[in-house]
């Protein structure tokens, strides 16, 4: 069981699907190749892109005349804006709820779990970072949020656990 969260901007208007849409119009440098790549016609993609543009009242597309090769199709700074915003809403929402839901459970796979002793924190702007002694030599460091280390009171010397999850290191107590 992993946590999701969904953003929707400006009302709803711009939501997960219409940051694909636009992340492929990016990629391709075509709206009807970004339409095709994502299933959907190219007039439910031109609708998609006109709903978010009515709900900004700004442009987010440049259409480019390539001459016998067609037209091709970039985005305007808004676009890349939106997308950039999202992107950081979306990771740090994430994180944040990831965080919490880790440290709401109880239970453990063992087999992810290594119970050690807090070594060294290290608290800078919104990260800390915490030095877990597992087994003479082993010692693990795990990142994690200023406010989890706060909400979990950390102190050297703590008995702790850390959670193995693919490339990451979480934490708990």
């Amino acid at each position: 069981m992993e946590p999701k969260i969904k953003i929707l901007l400006s009302d709803g208007k711009i939501n997960e699907k219409r940051i694909k849409l636009l992340k492929f119009i990016e990629k391709y440098g075509s709206l009807n190749n970004a339409s095709k790549e994502m299933g959907i016609t190219y007039k439910h993609a031109w609708d998609e892109i006109k709903d978010m543009e009515k709900s900004l009242n700004e442009k987010l597309l440049l259409i480019i005349s390539r001459g016998r090769k067609g037209r091709g199709t970039t985005l305007r700074e808004k676009a890349k804006e939106i997308l950039n915003d999202y992107e950081v809403y979306e990771k740090g929402l994430n994180l944040e709820i990831s965080d919490k839901f880790w440290e709401s459970l109880s239970i453990m796979s063992a087999r992810n779990k290594l119970n050690g002793t807090i070594e060294e924190i290290k608290i800078e702007g919104v990260a800390a970072e915490i030095k877990i002694k597992i087994d003479n030599p082993v010692e693990i460091v795990a990142l994690i949020t200023r406010t989890s280390a706060e909400r979990l009171k950390l102190k050297k010397g703590d008995k702790t656990f850390a959670i193995i999850k693919a490339t990451d290191v979480m934490m708990g107590k």
